[in-house]
């Protein structure tokens, strides 16, 4: 019985790890739309909207306002697909252990994180709408320049060689016979696209 509680705790130990990494480097992602300055600290939504002077004291809050909030939905959507896929083996087994319905669940696990990870996202924007800026919206060509800098041409390469080569596999060993078939094959080519639309981008701002 001991053994069993040892396992246990050290499965709960590194799922807390897990967790803790993710939710890390999340916030990490989240914090990028605070800007240091000279003359205190600003906030751009998405890093690009009109800078909002905040304190630090704010900013912290704001993180941990955001840490919490997404912990809870992390939490929250692992249930609900639980959920899911517990009452559709009940009530449409078939559909479930297909390949469709694989799909659409996953889709909609997908669907939601982005809708409730930009909301939390998007939280200080909300808190402070009734503030003035102290300057204007970037540019276009400014949030490019902005985004691909910080982006490593390791990973664009890497996503473009890793999507056209899974593109050219379902191309040549796919019978298309099932609309599956077109969506893997589809949203590889599309990736492998904007792989190569990264990495020219890349290479245009990085001059």
């Amino acid at each position: 019985m001991s053994c069993f509680v040892g396992v246990d705790g050290k499965l709960s130990l590194w799922k807390s790890m897990l967790l803790k990494r993710h939710l890390d480097q999340l916030e990490a992602i989240f914090l990028r739309q605070f800007e240091d300055r000279s003359d205190g600290i600003i906030y751009r939504r998405s890093r690009r909207g009109a800078p909002i002077p905040v304190t630090e004291g704010e900013r912290n809050e704001f993180a941990r306002q955001y840490r919490s909030a997404t912990s809870r939905m992390i939490w929250a959507v692992c249930a609900a697909v639980i959920f899911v896929i517990v009452i559709a083996s009940v009530v449409a087994p078939d559909f479930s252990d297909g390949p469709y319905g694989t799909l659409v669940i996953s889709l909609l696990a997908i669907g939601t994180i982005a809708f409730f990870g930009m909301r939390n996202s998007s939280a200080p924007a909300r808190v402070l709408a009734d503030r003035p800026s102290v300057g204007v919206p970037m540019t276009k060509d400014e949030i490019l320049a902005a985004h691909f800098s910080s982006t490593s041409w390791l990973l664009l390469v890497g996503i473009s060689l890793a999507s056209a080569i899974a593109c050219v596999t379902l191309l040549s060993q796919s019978s298309f016979s099932e609309p599956v078939d077109f969506v893997w094959t589809g949203g590889s080519g599309i990736l492998s696209v904007l792989g190569i639309r990264g990495l020219w981008l890349k290479y245009r701002y990085s001059r």
